[in-house]
């Protein structure tokens, strides 16, 4: 738990520090003696040591030495006049900042904004959990690395990952790991709305701008201001929009439908796509400058087949939310891991956590048997070793050309049905009908009697 131990001897400041702590989202334990502080911190778990740069009753030499400070992020001093250099006995301790009072609360929040580790920890280590992502595997350390740093950024981002790798739980975390954590954060789906609806949708129309619009709307940026927008399958934006979007990137100004003046708003903006961007570009699905304007910071999502060693962890979490769902609490035997270690994936952790589901619900006993696992499964668990390819083995073939197996493998994995595979490749049905019109595959079967 994110915990800020506070040992201030001056009321005012104390309590201003308490209240500028908890709107950061850490929890607040005071202490008024440095006995207490030496208690709390045997207790452990506390991130943010914030304290009397002279206490009357100790030296924090002693305090802040050697074994003392284990688990502490960031330790600030209130009152330290002059500033303490790190040649000091106190500035070799690990002292991060100082505070002069007045306290400055906007130097504080810049602070905070900037020590990540405050407010970009992996929340329980025995789950290997980081925000609202599972897994401990190198790409995903290397994920809550990048992500640490991003975070606090009022940066745009591009987030870029194959179909249900969990893109949007990244954006979700990089908005809770920002200032703008207390504000909004509004997702959109670029490819589930039409070229006329997603224009009022993201700017707004006013009264009368066209048939049908009886009242003034608000659109997503502004009920976005001083929050975070999601602007998920950013590549299936009409080309006359990415021209609006980037001219509000630019000015922080929006215009809706129907409106004369520009309305201005603070809106950090993450895109993400399930395409390569760079070959998006190329195609003409991506304006170009739309492109560099939003990859100021790019992030790249792994997929779950490049981290297998997190399916373990996250069967557990996902079986223990389903249970806590259904009202009881089931676990997969032997058999069953090895055979979803054997499995494709191509729907990534979107996918796994739909089959786990399907498991739970189908078994009548706690110890899911392997009996009831889905016939792809069960065939790639039947025919040895099927773990795709590496990205090693896969170097030379383009992320086109690998997103278009990937898509074609799942459609056929699911007798053609469009809408399903929609779902399990986590894009809008109106996306994949795209898609399959480039490949100029519209004739594969659905199993649907032509229904989509």
């Amino acid at each position: 738990m994110r915990r800020a131990l506070i040992f201030v001897s001056e009321a005012g400041a104390r309590e201003t520090l308490t209240g500028a702590l908890e709107e950061d989202g850490l929890e607040i334990v005071v202490a008024s003696s440095l006995d207490e502080v030496h208690e709390e911190l045997e207790k452990g778990g506390a991130l943010l040591l914030v304290l009397d740069a002279c206490p009357e009753d100790g030296d924090l030499t002693d305090l802040l030495g050697p074994g003392r400070a284990a688990g502490i992020e960031a330790t600030i001093l209130v009152d330290s006049t002059p500033p303490i250099s790190p040649e000091t006995p106190l500035g070799r301790a690990g002292v991060s900042a100082f505070l002069a009072t007045p306290l400055d609360l906007s130097g504080l929040r810049a602070f905070l904004a900037r020590t990540a580790p405050l407010s970009a920890q992996i929340s329980d280590p025995e789950e290997s959990r980081f925000g609202l992502l599972v897994g401990n595997a190198p790409p995903m350390r290397s994920l809550y690395s990048i992500m640490r740093r991003v975070g606090p950024s009022r940066a745009n981002v591009l987030i870029s990952g194959e179909s249900g790798s969990g893109k949007e739980l990244v954006a979700r975390t990089l908005h809770d790991l920002s200032p703008r954590r207390k504000k909004p954060f509004l997702p959109v789906n670029c490819g589930a709305l039409t070229a006329t609806l997603m224009e009022s949708e993201l700017f707004g129309h006013e009264r009368g701008s066209f048939t049908g619009a009886d009242r003034r709307h608000r659109g997503y940026f502004e009920r976005a201001d001083g929050g975070t927008l999601f602007l998920d399958e950013i590549t299936e934006m009409p080309a006359e929009l990415q021209v609006k979007l980037l001219r509000v990137l630019e000015s922080g100004l929006v215009t809706g439908v129907g409106r004369e003046e520009p309305v201005a708003v603070d809106v950090r903006v993450v895109a993400a796509t399930n395409r390569d961007p760079a070959a998006a570009v190329s195609e003409g699905k991506l304006r170009e400058d739309l492109y560099y304007r939003l990859r100021v910071l790019q992030i790249e999502v792994p997929p779950l087949r490049d981290r297998l060693e997190d399916l373990p962890l996250l069967v557990d979490w996902f079986l223990r939310e389903i249970g806590e769902r259904e009202g009881r609490q089931k676990h997969l035997g032997e058999d069953v891991m090895e055979a979803l270690q054997r499995h494709r994936w191509p729907g990534n952790v979107r996918e796994l956590r739909n089959v786990l589901y399907t498991l739970h619900l189908m078994s009548p006993h706690e110890r899911i048997p392997v009996s009831v696992l889905p016939a792809d499964i069960l065939d790639a668990a039947s025919e040895g070793d099927a773990r795709p390819q590496s990205r090693a083995s896969e170097s030379g073939r383009s992320l086109k050309e690998i997103e278009k197996d990937h898509i074609l493998l799942t459609l056929e994995e699911l007798d053609g049905h469009k809408r399903k595979a929609s779902e399990v490749l986590g894009i809008s049905l109106k996306t994949l009908y795209n898609r399959l019109h480039e490949y100029g595959e519209m004739g594969v079967e659905d199993g649907e009697s032509g229904s989509s």
